[in-house]
């Protein structure tokens, strides 16, 4: 059960990818990044060029979009 568990971490560590954006560039660039959450300490933006409709089947929907988290 450990080797399943470790072998899927592994496996997410390796799917995920990871790029620095300035938080100017966020906040300055609308057309392009969207702020979809924030409090105090964080903010969550979705990069809009990245949205992608996977399934569109009212009342189903399923999208998929790059998002960015700060950590303010």
């Amino acid at each position: 059960m450990k080797k399943t568990v470790s072998s899927t971490n592994d496996f997410s560590l390796f799917t995920m990818s990871a790029f620095a954006v300035s938080l100017d560039e966020l906040r300055n660039t609308p057309e392009r990044y969207k702020l979809v959450q924030a409090d105090s300490l964080n903010e969550q933006y979705i990069d809009i060029n990245s949205i992608n409709v996977m399934r569109y089947n009212p009342p189903y929907y399923t999208i998929n979009a790059t998002t960015l988290y700060c950590c303010l």
